[in-house]
């Protein structure tokens, strides 16, 4: 378990310490994106927390309700701004991972493995502050499929979850990759891209301007 942990973020065998114990590495100086040869999931792992963002790379803002933002993004949270930070009994499972999940009723089928996930609060700070890599999309209504693929990654209940599944739900399976400064929602205008309630696709150009 611990050797497939180790591999699924980018640690590779390089030979055994004292003839005993096996020696792992991860390397952290990615290749020239120009000399890259790794397809956008595969180069995240390989050399996380460094991601590709091409303008071959699509692009999508995903918006989020402050309650689910700030369990699933503590470093950025109100919460992580109190006397009780540090207290981690505070934070739940899917806090403290980097894999995540987000959940929906979205009718979008253009989300890829690889693409990038910009995350905009709703209603409160109106902004975007972290980005996520694609690694599995499932559309669907199975219960035990959409139970085994979210364990440990959803703020969302099992309770919950059933409620979803009244009728067909999309799931994005997920890699947070950073936090970054606020890109607001009078940023965004500007860029001409309008914040909204529904997953939203943007343009390289679009992402230039506001996240570079």
């Amino acid at each position: 378990m611990l050797v497939s942990l180790c591999e699924g973020y980018g640690f590779q065998a390089v030979g055994k310490y004292k003839d005993r114990d096996e020696a792992y590495l991860k390397d952290m100086f990615p290749p020239r994106t120009s000399d890259c040869t790794y397809d956008p999931l595969t180069y995240a792992v390989k050399y996380y927390p460094n991601y590709l963002d091409s303008p071959a790379i699509a692009k999508f803002i995903i918006p989020i309700r402050p309650q689910y933002h700030e369990a699933l993004f503590p470093d950025i949270s109100v919460f992580a701004r109190t006397l009780f930070s540090d207290d981690q009994s505070q934070y739940t499972l899917e806090s403290n991972t980097i894999k995540k999940a987000y959940i929906c009723h979205s009718n979008t089928t253009r989300i890829r493995p690889g693409d990038l996930l910009l995350f905009y609060r709703t209603v409160d700070k109106k902004s975007i502050e972290c980005v996520g890599v694609v690694e599995q999309i499932y559309r669907g209504r199975d219960i035990n499929k959409v139970l085994s693929m979210v364990s440990k990654r959803t703020v969302y209940s099992e309770e919950k979850i059933r409620d979803w599944l009244q009728r067909e739900i999309l799931i994005i399976l997920f890699r947070f990759l950073r936090n970054f400064r606020p890109v607001s929602r009078e940023m965004l205008l500007q860029a001409e891209i309008k914040a909204s309630p529904t997953i939203r696709e943007i343009s390289h150009e679009q992402y230039l301007r506001c996240f570079k």
